[in-house]
């Protein structure tokens, strides 16, 4: 009923010219059920191209260098963090970047910046949408959907940018949308609202979000909207969780001490033994000097009874040349 409300002219200007093939097809589709009014042929069409939209969606390569680029930044937030820059790269933006997406100077949203201004488009335009920590549920890759609550959605911008076409598609079979990551890969989602469920879901290519940025219940995402030739897009952005990142890093520098610590402990266990040694020589030495003394004096003692005065004196003259390194003169 609110479809058939819906006027053509927003209609027509929600579908932006030189839009993606996929992308035409599936809101030339749902604007037919708009103007046909919910029979059921209009539904089973916009439910086949959506499909067909998926397929294509879900064929798009990601090179090998994005995927490197993720896993770098799973690892510098889930316990692997080398230092402080590492750590960095998942931390939540600093206070004065929270007015917009994210700041401008961010070199950990290169990859994105280049995107958006390969679209004429400054990063620092695009609007902050809200932020959530992910559940268990948001990371399991067979729930394959980021849910956003109806309080969360409702009290952001978002719904004012929608137009009315895109607004009674995302209330029924769900609004296609463009989601770009901080490296500037791109996501084929569906932004929907669940009458079950009171929530908006994020769904189609979520799940590969999830693989490639190997997030884990806790972490943070930022989502932020802009239009680019009048087509709707979102950029999505993860950020570990800053506690937990910080916790790995006092760790990683607890552990480093300990080590120092160890390292500066057997140094000193090394250098108290070289010491140990060194006095116990130096006693050896200094006893093996006393017996030497005390046996040389006993010798003289023998020497001083058995011997005559005379013979006594010429040995004592003869050991002091000999020790002196000087030589008797011949006697003349």
């Amino acid at each position: 009923q609110e479809a058939g409300q819906v006027a053509p002219e927003a209609a027509t200007a929600a579908i932006a010219d030189g839009a993606g093939v996929a992308v035409d097809s599936v809101l030339t589709k749902m604007q037919e059920l708009v103007n046909h009014g919910s029979c059921g042929n209009g539904k089973n069409n916009v439910r086949k191209s959506r499909r067909i939209h998926m397929k294509q969606a879900t064929a798009v390569p990601v090179s090998d260098e994005l995927k490197n680029l993720h896993s770098q930044e799973a690892e510098a937030a889930h316990g692997k963090i080398t230092d402080q820059s590492d750590c960095e790269i998942k931390k939540e933006p600093r206070e004065s970047c929270m007015s917009s997406i994210v700041g401008s100077d961010d070199s950990h949203i290169s990859g994105l910046s280049i995107r958006l201004q390969s679209l004429g488009i400054n990063i620092t335009s695009v609007t902050p949408i809200l932020s959530k920590n992910v559940s268990s549920t948001d990371c399991h890759p067979n729930q394959a959907r980021l849910l956003l609550s109806r309080h969360a959605v409702e009290g952001s911008p978002l719904l004012g940018m929608l137009t009315p076409l895109e607004d009674a598609l995302v209330h029924s079979s769900g609004l296609p949308i463009e989601v770009v990551d901080r490296y500037g890969c791109s996501y084929d989602m569906f932004l929907r609202y669940l009458d079950s469920t009171t929530s908006y879901r994020l769904i189609v290519q979520w799940r590969n979000f999830l693989e490639m940025s190997h997030m884990i219940p806790g972490d943070l995402v930022k989502l932020g909207a802009f239009r680019f030739e009048g087509q709707l897009a979102l950029t999505l952005l993860h950020y570990g969780n800053a506690g937990k990142a910080k916790k790995v890093l006092d760790r990683k520098l607890k552990e480093k001490k300990v080590e120092s610590n160890s390292t500066v402990t057997e140094k000193s266990k090394e250098l108290t033994s070289r010491e140990t040694e060194e006095s116990k020589e130096e006693l050896t030495s200094r006893k093996t000097d006393a017996n030497d003394a005390e046996s040389a004096s006993s010798v003289a003692e023998a020497i001083k009874k058995k011997w005559p005065s005379e013979m006594l004196e010429a040995a004592e003259t003869l050991l002091m040349l000999s020790c002196s390194g000087d030589k008797p003169k011949p006697s003349e």
